[in-house]
């Protein structure tokens, strides 16, 4: 069994990590490019600010699933450090839960947000701007699956670095 949960993991992570690099990669070459034609050759390009921005999004929104499945989130563990060992995974997950609970909300108002606005189009890329407004959803669905594999992972004792 640990070895599907592993596989799951490392395909989750995996994917995680490869669409937070690309996003993230295109956020840095959309900035550099729209620069070079601005300020190099004189000749700025309209669509490279909204590409950066959007792309910007989505790397933030999958990375924050990656750092909170990772358990590389930001935290103040003054509270958690100072706790009983028993009571350490309790705390835990009722901050799954509230993350997952967290997650779910983000993914429901993205979605609202993007149907609703779903018609109006990118003035720079000339894209449906639901593109963009997606990113809302799909972080709150990831960082909803990343809570729910961390609170099954910790009262199944299982731990991706073992395996």
């Amino acid at each position: 069994m640990f070895k599907i949960v592993s596989n799951i993991d490392r395909f989750y992570t995996g994917a995680l990590t490869t669409l937070t690099g690309l996003f993230g990669g295109v956020t840095f070459l959309a900035v550099f490019w729209g620069a070079m034609a601005r300020y190099v050759f004189n000749a700025p390009v309209v669509w490279s600010e909204g590409l950066a921005t959007y792309s910007m999004i989505y790397s933030v929104m999958i990375g924050a699933a990656l750092a909170y499945r990772q358990n590389k989130e930001i935290a103040f563990e003054v509270i958690e450090g100072n706790l009983p060992a028993p009571l350490k995974m309790t705390f835990g997950s009722v901050c799954d839960i509230a993350v997952i609970v967290l997650g779910v909300l983000l993914a429901i108002s993205g979605w609202h947000f993007a149907a609703s606005r779903g018609s109006l189009i990118s003035t720079g890329l000339n894209i449906p701007m639901v593109w963009a407004q997606a990113a809302i959803a799909v972080g709150g669905i990831a960082l909803c699956l990343s809570a729910l594999m961390r609170l099954t992972f910790r009262h199944i004792k299982f731990s991706p670095e073992a395996h």
